[in-house]
């Protein structure tokens, strides 16, 4: 049976996935990230569970979920599938979207590798776009460490607008401020919500009280003549203040000029005094030295020490500060200058159908780039936008306007991948400081050689290769060994059967037929599977595999597939 989208596509998935709350006030947090950056540690930290994830398409795709509680309130944690977008090309994508974008969670957990943050950025920045109510978790500090590797959380937060923690989650280190950054989001979308009621309840008063217009036209009119006649009156004492202001004025500016030069002459004195002090201190500190006076020299190190301590303490306290000392921007992510324009015209069309449960400007955004995936969300989840007629014409109107312009619906979809990558780039600029610029030669190293043209396939090749031939000849063996234990075994069993008077039908159909079975199916199964996958974790484990998927993905898009279905199809040569 060959892969289908029925069988690793979004049909394949759980989609029935059930919130249970313990309490009514309990919240729903989703968590979301890459691929093999500790998501699932988290979330079994956080909920005390032991949750194992995969994220092979093939393998069933499901959300798990669990409950945590930082004493006050309840958090349901929801573990979507690792991804790497949220432009889902793949059913772990198309979940991730589903669930974040369109089945309303309290808030998102974004968890991040330090190692590689840029990379993980493309992700975050999808999901901000889509859903503020956010905080990002930056895990693997204690690898990053090891790397060299420092992160400035502060800047991080500014330019993100959300809550950015650090931790360390197989150790539990800063799991406690992921609870706070989660009070922040949530209390901020409490206020966004109050001050959304207020501004509903003043149009609702503001209409009210535009009843009679006409009464207060004629009030209006009244009270014009009246300041009509006190403006002239007004007019003629303002001539006279004006003069006198003047007079003033020169009086204020003459005693400015004689202040700034007096404040001049003062900086003047102020700086030679410092270049005297300055250089009297060197002069003294070269007498202690030649002096061999080394207390003095111990005592200044110690100062410098100390005021290295207290710089580190003031950058340590501004890293932690919180998401409501940093108010979010509206708009993080800016596309180019005719998806903005189209974005525009789409926006009121599209919330007068959407309504309230989904982000309007992500939901343009994606309609936009014409993604077949999201269309069928979109008439899943929101069925009005779907089959609205007005929705579906402007957005015909705007394709065909780009057509005329020679913009194509690939460009389009080129430029709004960039928009994220780009940002991505900026917003780790200064953020993330590699002390050791040499820290990633090695990866770097390896990744040309595996996947570049020339050498990348050859080598693919030559491993795999290498994995089926020990797999295949490694498993004839164990597999005789087992079959002939396994079958003397049935030998017995057999004549135990005959010894004890059991009919020779009954004695044909357990022993020779159900055992027998069983039998063959362990003795030939089981011994390549035993070889094959630990070789498979192996490869895994080098970082391996990834790039195999790499270099096969352009080969599967031709199928409509995807590079990491080549795992799959690895795993299906085992088993024939």
């Amino acid at each position: 049976m060959g892969l289908s989208r029925d069988s690793v596509g979004i049909k394949s998935v759980d989609c029935g996935l059930e919130i249970r709350k313990r309490q009514e006030g309990d919240k729903v947090i989703a968590l979301a990230g890459n691929p093999n950056v500790g998501k699932s540690t988290v979330f079994n930290e956080m909920t005390g569970m032991n949750q194992h994830t995969g994220n092979w398409p093939g393998k069933t795709v499901a959300n798990a979920q669990g409950y945590a509680n930082d004493g006050e309130q309840g958090y349901v944690m929801v573990d979507i599938p690792g991804c790497y977008s949220l432009m889902a090309h793949s059913t772990e994508e198309e979940v991730a979207r589903d669930f974040i974008c369109f089945e309303n969670p309290d808030a998102v957990i974004v968890v991040c590798d330090a190692t590689c943050l840029e990379r993980n950025l493309n992700l975050v920045l999808q999901i901000l776009e889509a859903n503020r109510r956010a905080v990002v978790c930056v895990n693997l500090m204690d690898e990053a460490k090891k790397k060299s590797i420092s992160i400035r959380f502060d800047v991080l937060e500014e330019r993100l607008g959300v809550p950015v923690i650090g931790t360390a989650a197989r150790s539990g280190k800063g799991l406690e401020q992921i609870y706070e950054g989660l009070k922040h989001v949530l209390e901020l979308n409490k206020r966004l919500e109050s001050a959304r009621n207020m501004e509903v309840v003043k149009g609702e008063y503001a209409e009210t009280e535009a009843v009679d217009v006409e009464g207060v036209e004629m009030e209006a009119e009244v009270e014009a003549e009246g300041v009509e006649m006190e403006a002239e009156v007004e007019a003629e004492g303002a001539e006279m203040e004006a003069v006198a202001e003047a007079e003033a004025e020169e009086t204020e500016n003459a005693e400015a000029k004689m202040k700034i030069e007096e404040a001049g002459s003062k900086e003047a004195e102020a700086a030679e005094a410092v270049k005297e002090t300055e250089t009297e201190a060197k002069n003294i500190a070269a007498r202690d030295i030649e002096a061999g006076n080394m207390e003095a020299a111990e005592s200044e190190a110690e100062n410098v020490k100390d005021i290295e301590n207290e710089v580190r303490k003031t950058v340590e306290k501004a890293a932690d500060r919180r998401f409501d000392e940093n108010p979010a921007p509206r708009i993080l992510i800016r596309y180019p200058e005719y998806i903005e324009a189209a974005i525009a015209r789409l926006t009121p069309v599209v919330r007068k159908t959407a309504g309230d449960g989904v982000n309007i400007r992500w939901l343009c955004a994606r309609l936009l780039d014409s993604n077949e995936n999201l269309m069928e969300a979109v008439r899943k989840y929101l069925t009005p936008v779907a089959e609205s007629l007005e929705v579906s014409s402007l957005l015909a109107e705007i394709r065909e306007e780009w057509k005329e312009r020679g913009i194509t619906q690939k460009r389009v979809s080129d430029d709004m991948a960039s928009v994220f990558v780009r940002k991505a780039e900026f917003i780790c600029r200064g953020a993330v400081v590699y002390e050791n610029q040499k820290y990633d030669k090695k990866d770097r190293l390896l990744d040309r050689l595996f996947t570049s043209k020339a050498t990348g396939f050859p080598i693919m090749f030559l491993i795999l290769l290498g994995v089926f031939w020990l797999t295949i000849t490694g498993a004839n063996y164990p597999s005789e060994l087992l079959s002939t234990g396994l079958f003397w075994v049935e030998d017995r069993i057999s004549e135990l059967f005959l010894a004890i008077g059991m009919p020779v039908l009954l004695n044909d159909l357990l022993v020779h037929g159900v055992y027998r079975v069983l039998a063959w199916v362990i003795s030939v199964m089981l011994p390549p599977m035993a070889i094959f996958f630990p070789l498979f974790t192996l490869l895994e484990d080098f970082g391996y595999l990834p790039r195999v998927a790499f270099n096969l993905d352009r080969c599967f898009k031709r199928c409509a597939a995807c590079g990491k279905q080549a795992l799959t199809m690895c795993m299906g040569f085992v088993n024939l």
